[in-house]
């Protein structure tokens, strides 16, 4: 059985490249900042990313809240409505995003907005970091490296806090933890650390 090939993970230099991409090239680099701010500090995939309204980042008072608030009906399957907490890259690039195109302008409430002022669908997304990772010439990389990225750092630093795997499933909505586990990238030098540990 052939193995399926998964997206490559991003180096903490290669996303500082992209987002300095993004922000000297882009178009729209707010909105741009933000979806791949979601896709990196929030682990969400493209189709998360789509359907995420402003009434699930904003509190009753109109203040961005310090979580998104992810719906059933936005995310993969029956069980993916998740809480996810807000890294500070995240929270800033929202907090930039809305002053230029704040919740009121958006007339079904999504927060990407395509040029067209519809949001953008979850295909236009993946299109969308395909030619972003095209040009920077970062061969492997998808709409999922992000959520791959997430998954793996979250993996790595969960004894610093206390955390288990159940919570990092929690947080990127896996129905199954063998799901969960497809998604960390290993480290050849850690196994080897570790093996001389044992």
């Amino acid at each position: 059985m052939a193995l399926q090939k998964q997206a490559k993970v991003l180096h903490r230099n290669q996303v500082k490249t992209a987002l300095a991409h993004i922000a000297a090239n882009s178009r729209n680099p707010e909105r741009d900042t933000l979806i791949f701010q979601m896709s990196h500090r929030a682990g969400m995939r493209a189709v998360e990313i789509s359907k995420v309204k402003w009434q699930m980042v904003l509190g009753v008072d109109r203040n961005l809240e310090d979580y998104i608030a992810l719906l059933n009906e936005a995310s993969k399957g029956k069980s993916g409505g998740r809480r996810i907490p807000m890294h500070p890259d995240l929270k800033n690039a929202f907090a930039s995003y809305v002053k230029v195109s704040p919740p009121e302008k958006s007339p079904r409430g999504f927060v990407i907005q395509s040029e067209r002022s519809s949001n953008m669908s979850a295909g236009a997304i993946t299109m969308w970091f395909y030619h972003l990772y095209k040009k920077l010439g970062y061969t492997g990389a998808s709409s999922h490296s992000g959520r791959r990225g997430f998954v793996t750092s979250g993996a790595r630093k969960l004894s610093a806090v206390g955390a288990s795997l159940r919570d990092l499933q929690a947080l990127t909505g896996h129905k199954h933890l063998s799901s969960l586990q497809r998604y960390i990238d290993g480290n050849t030098d850690v196994q080897r650390k570790l093996v001389n540990m044992i």
